[in-house]
């Protein structure tokens, strides 16, 4: 029962959230990881799609071209696209005169990188089974009780296309866990293996549901400096080879950019998360289960932080479905909990918020050391789904601890009950301070919607709305950018 409950854990901190942009009956994927078949039916799925539409990225416009593969034969997956973003109105800041084609879009396709985004996702078997390995995008994956790595996104700068990897396997007595971030340029990586040892002797002992886990995670190149120059100063070998775009305000810094619009970093170093933790589902009932968990992490060179928690799930038949977590923490001052979260892929190379005295963006490793000598904190988390038979899901998820700006929030919201309509939603706000900042939406916010309505036969229109990062030209910082689109398309399944 503890391995049925560790896949219905995996499911609400894993799955539901990605299923914003999930598979409804026919029509083609969004570009996330699909989660397991919603509905009865869906499994051995397979469709060819289509679909075109008007879209805006950051002041940019363009005409959204997709054409896509999407296989599903129950323990085996595969989806195929090959999504276009064609230039129509370019305001400014402009765009390179050297953008791979002129009417791409920047950053679309002008690394090697860039064109595995036609593989959207390879996947064997599915999370909680005894095999899966997943590859490609990945969206909202968390690693035991989420306390070092939670609900990561590998792609939410959309200037870079960065093809993961993630795996488990599952048995009475040992479970393994395991995360790559990106596959071509390896520099976050590491998993976790839990052992039942009770297990080995008696698998339905009572006692073999204590499960004792140690874990292991590193970011190889965790920017600490960022390479920068006064205003006015040329790139150089950089991105921009003239002064049209410069920053030209009086003291004013801007930051170095490489030819693929990476921030050029000067000093970085291996930031290494250890833990160990132990869980036991004390309570195992048909109506209700109850696990206890602690966890006990340490960022090495850094601090420690202690997390105990309990896991909850009632259950009201087929019907109705309530599931908590409740948290509490105590941690050095030089801890940061759950360090790989949803934007960790903007944080590391620019924490909103951290700043240096010259003003400019400071990375999630420079900010950690800043915090070295600070005072322990306590703080809270807190987390609750509600299920209702198959109409709508709805959940959040809030953490505080002590100090300005170290608070985080997380809502999702899903409707799949009906055929001809699907909307969905995912927000995220990170290192406020006040509960009246939540839906302040800055750059430390994410949003993720959709809604798609079926017109009948293979036809569908849809419009969907994303809050993603760019690098801007204008001053080398990665900034957030309005993505949204109308359109409709076809979809042929067999």
């Amino acid at each position: 029962m503890i391995r049925t409950f560790s896949r219905w854990l995996a499911a609400l901190l894993c799955v539901i959230p990605m299923t914003v942009f999930a598979y409804f009956n026919s029509a083609p994927p969004m570009d996330v990881p699909e989660p397991p078949p919603l509905k009865k039916g869906q499994d051995n799925y397979k469709a060819v799609y289509t679909r075109a539409g008007l879209g805006q990225m950051g002041e940019d416009f363009f005409l959204r071209l997709d054409v896509g593969l999407d296989l599903d034969f129950g323990p085996f997956g595969l989806g195929l696209a090959a999504p276009l973003d064609v230039l129509l109105v370019d305001n400014d800041p402009k765009s390179r005169d050297d953008a791979p084609g002129k009417f791409i879009r920047p950053g679309q396709y002008d690394e090697p990188s860039d064109f595995l985004r036609f593989i959207r996702y390879l996947r064997f078997g599915r999370k909680g089974e005894t095999f899966y390995l997943r590859l490609g995008m990945l969206a909202a994956e968390t690693i035991g009780h989420g306390t070092i790595v939670d609900n990561y996104y590998n792609n939410l700068d959309f200037d870079h296309y960065r093809f993961g990897a993630s795996f488990q396997l599952n048995t009475p007595q040992i479970t393994v866990e395991s995360l790559l971030g990106n596959a071509i340029n390896p520099y976050l990586f590491g998993g976790r293996l839990g052992v039942r040892p009770w297990a080995f002797a008696d698998p339905k002992a009572f006692m073999s549901r204590l499960k004792i886990s140690a874990s292991i995670f590193t970011d190889l190149k965790a920017p600490r400096v960022l390479q920068s120059a006064p205003a006015g100063y040329p790139q150089g070998d950089g991105l921009d080879n003239d002064r049209d775009n410069l920053v030209d305000e009086p003291g004013e810094r801007r930051l170095f950019m490489d030819t693929q619009r990476y921030p050029v970093v000067d000093r970085s170093h291996n930031l290494i998360i250890t833990g160990v933790d132990a869980e036991m589902n004390l309570i195992q009932e048909e109506w209700v289960d109850m696990t206890p968990y602690t966890d006990l992490n340490f960022i090495l060179e850094h601090g420690k932080g202690f997390h105990g928690g309990l896991l909850t799930r009632f259950r009201a038949g087929k019907v109705l479905g309530i599931d908590t977590r409740l948290e509490g923490r105590a941690f050095d001052g030089d801890y940061i909990p759950s360090y790989f979260d949803s934007t960790y892929e903007v944080q590391r190379y620019q924490l909103p918020g951290a700043v240096t005295t010259g003003d400019l963006p400071k990375p999630k490793a420079a900010w950690l050391e800043d915090l070295r000598g600070a005072a322990a904190r306590l703080g809270w988390y807190a987390e609750a789904a509600l299920r209702f038979s198959s109409f709508f899901v709805i959940g959040a998820g809030y953490d505080d601890y002590q100090g300005r700006d170290n608070a985080n929030f997380m809502l999702f919201a899903e409707v799949p009950a009906f055929d001809f309509l699907e909307v969905g939603a995912y927000y995220y706000k990170r290192r406020f301070d006040d509960f009246g900042e939540v839906f302040d939406f800055d750059s430390r916010s994410l949003l993720l919607g959709r809604a798609r309505l079926h017109l009948g036969g293979f036809s569908f229109i849809e419009a969907k709305y994303w809050r993603v990062w760019q690098t801007d030209p204008m001053t080398g910082q990665i900034i957030p950018a309005n993505d949204w689109s109308i359109g409709g398309g076809l979809v042929f399944s067999f």
